[in-house]
């Protein structure tokens, strides 16, 4: 992620970072419906089937929600972050998921291979994307995939001082077949905002890119 480790402190996830807010239970309730609507999308939209995943790695994890959802339905998960702040407190709220504190530029310290490796907002904040798709290649099982989704260039996602490479889709596919994936989908979405806050099923997604203020926006992404 970008060099400073110290901007991913306490103000950073409190203050910056929507949806973790002070690492609390209904943080993570919000959270968890928040991936689980995107989880869903990505099952009905780019026929992957989660159901498969004997283990499961979640980058850049901060509260470490999508760990704790694999987690609830017995699936063996890990997660990293470059803060050791977010371990520290993730760690409390899913005392089972394996956690590391690494930067995924230089390794991912785990010794297994995964079925999935989740990447959610987190490839815009790398100094050195490819070299992180790299090593995030390097840990899939064979027929494994990587779920990404990264913002689409508007200005108002370029302007966030932690993003580094928001990148068009075209690059993003550029970087990913680099790093040696051949197969690779992707897909512009919108988000309705705030109505997962109450349930997951109120997480409803459109597949078209927005910059509306107040509309979240991104790039889902599947590579294998």
């Amino acid at each position: 992620m970008v060099s400073n480790k110290k901007i991913y402190g306490k103000d950073y996830f409190e203050k910056q970072l929507t949806g973790v807010g002070t690492f609390s239970n209904r943080d993570l309730r919000r959270n968890t419906n928040w991936f689980l609507a995107q989880l869903r999308y990505f099952s009905n939209h780019f026929d992957v089937n989660f159901d498969e995943a004997d283990n499961i790695l979640e980058i850049g994890c901060a509260i470490a929600g999508i760990a704790h959802i694999f987690d609830s339905k017995g699936v063996s998960a890990c997660a990293l972050d470059i803060s050791s702040y977010a371990i520290k407190k993730a760690k409390k709220l899913s005392p089972r998921v394996s956690f590391k504190v690494s930067d995924i530029q230089k390794k991912i310290p785990f010794k297994d291979k995964f079925d999935f490796i989740f990447a959610f907002e987190v490839l815009e904040h790398l100094d050195n994307p490819l070299k992180s798709l790299k090593n995030i290649k390097r840990r899939l099982k064979k027929g494994g995939r990587l779920i990404v989704t990264t913002p689409y260039p508007f200005k108002r996602y370029i302007e966030i001082n932690t993003h580094v490479n928001v990148l068009h889709p075209r690059k993003w596919l550029s970087l990913m077949k680099k790093a040696g994936f051949k197969k690779i989908k992707f897909q512009p979405v919108t988000f309705l905002p705030r109505l997962y806050q109450w349930h997951n099923l109120l997480g409803i997604i459109f597949p078209i890119n927005s910059n509306l203020p107040m509309i979240n926006s991104t790039v889902f992404y599947v590579a294998e």
